[in-house]
């Protein structure tokens, strides 16, 4: 509880606390970590672990490999897959593959990404082609991305996100007709962008605030509290880049 709050020094106190952990216990404080993006700590918990004797399991080494995606460790990251397959005799999972897909992807490291994927004795699914295309993206490999994208669209997802994310690939790669076939099939379909929201509670009741939504009951109010915040920070001289998209973020 005390994590998915953000309130990890309360959750990893309370954990010191305990004298028998289990192996449910540490993968709890080693996700808990992962989900916060602490790529260290979550490895200094994982080595810890180890110490204590606690063998680490499929979740374990799950959240292990994304944390040290997030947090770009590449050759560490490759270790304890290794070790995972060859010293816990572990088979891997598709988790563990996108995580390690989306670990060289994210480096840049696209080839090495699709050879591993070519290495699987299943079929990969729809987020390891995601991750690759992620990657052949940012680096601007259209070889491999286009293969990503036809495996991504043969599976046919109904995210329009992912549908964004091939589309401007096709866009980086100059083509165009796929691009306009996509629009085809999304305009079709009617996918539509579900709006961000954010939701608080004040008082025992649940206020929620949809992305660009100028209906709130209190929308003047809200300006008004923003503007107050606005000029606080300005006389403490604290100016965020971000400062003025707030508005378009919280309403």
């Amino acid at each position: 509880m005390y994590a998915k709050c953000g309130s990890l020094s309360c959750a990893h106190a309370i954990f010191d606390r305990v004298d028998s952990r289990d192996v449910i216990l540490w993968n709890t404080m080693i996700a808990s970590y992962g989900i916060h993006g602490d790529g260290k700590e979550v490895l200094s918990l994982f080595l810890k672990m180890k110490e204590a004797n606690i063998s680490p399991d499929h979740a374990t080494f799950a959240s292990l490999l994304s944390a040290l995606s997030h947090s770009g460790q590449v050759d560490v990251g490759q270790y304890w897959f290794n070790a995972m397959v060859n010293e816990c005799k572990i088979p891997p999972s598709e988790k563990h593959y996108a995580c390690m897909v989306d670990l060289l992807s994210r480096a840049g490291r696209v080839e090495e990404a699709y050879q591993l994927i070519e290495s699987m004795n299943t079929e990969p699914g729809l987020a390891i082609w995601v991750a690759l295309l992620s990657g052949c993206h940012n680096y601007r490999n259209l070889l491999f991305g286009e293969v990503a994208a036809k495996k991504i669209l043969d599976l046919n997802p109904d995210d329009l996100g992912i549908y964004a994310l091939v589309s401007n690939f096709f866009s980086l790669a100059r083509m165009w007709d796929r691009v306009s076939i996509l629009r085809k099939i999304m305009k079709e379909t009617g996918m539509k962008k579900v709006p961000g929201y954010s939701a608080v509670e004040v008082n025992g009741k649940h206020e929620a605030f949809l992305v660009e939504d100028k209906n709130h009951h209190q929308y003047e109010e809200i300006l008004q509290m923003l503007d107050s915040l606005d000029n606080e920070m300005r006389v403490i001289r604290h100016v965020p880049d971000s400062l003025h998209e707030v508005e378009e973020v919280v309403i």
